[in-house]
């Protein structure tokens, strides 16, 4: 099964409809992508002042000042870098080049790479805390995509002690919900989403 994120984003300078990188959904990694998308943003979603920490972009929500938007730009330009000089050329307004650039396909490619190793090293931080399952993997993911891997580890901590899946899973996103009431909502969409569980191992 192949879905694709951003199917339903629209282009900002002309209304059409936009296809995201697609993803296999038989894939533990892109499981996990998919459901960062649903809590940050399309492929081709910008947040020109995401809580006052300036432009965020795509899948992650990639920040230019507290996370990774210079690592996606960098990523981008390597994929096409003349594609990548035209649309973010000085004849450009920076805002219709963003555009341009979370709109076309090629370049969006290595925005999902990026999302898809943000995956696989939380599912190496949940590992060390035990937690082995795509859901588990889901949470440590969307913390540390929130919080960064160092604010993400207090959470995490949680965990330790706790014998089965579903309790470490529970201690982790109850102990993340403590000032920060938007938690509960972000991990309601990884819960009832159908597209993970406590039972499935994640596969990297």
């Amino acid at each position: 099964l192949e879905i694709q994120v951003g199917q339903s984003g629209r282009d900002g300078r002309n209304g059409r409809n936009t296809p995201g990188p697609r993803m296999d959904m038989n894939n533990s990694v892109d499981k996990v992508v998919s459901l960062i998308s649903r809590n940050e943003g399309k492929a081709n979603t910008i947040n020109w002042n995401d809580a006052g920490h300036g432009i965020s972009v795509g899948l992650q929500q990639s920040n230019q000042h507290r996370g990774n938007l210079p690592e996606l730009l960098k990523a981008m330009h390597k994929e096409n870098p003349a594609k990548f000089d035209a649309i973010f050329s000085r004849n450009n307004e920076l805002g219709r080049a963003m555009q341009r650039a979370v709109n076309d396909p090629e370049l969006q490619k290595p925005q999902l790479e990026l999302t898809r190793e943000h995956v696989r090293r939380a599912a190496e931080m949940a590992r060390q805390m035990g937690i082995k399952s795509t859901m588990g993997v889901a949470l440590v993911a969307d913390l540390t995509n929130q919080f960064g891997e160092g604010g993400a580890m207090k959470y995490l901590r949680q965990a330790r002690g706790r014998h089965s899946e579903e309790d470490k899973i529970r201690a982790v996103a109850n102990s993340s919900r403590h000032g920060h009431s938007h938690r509960a909502a972000r991990f309601n969409t990884i819960a009832s989403s159908g597209i993970v569980s406590s039972r499935d191992t994640f596969q990297a």
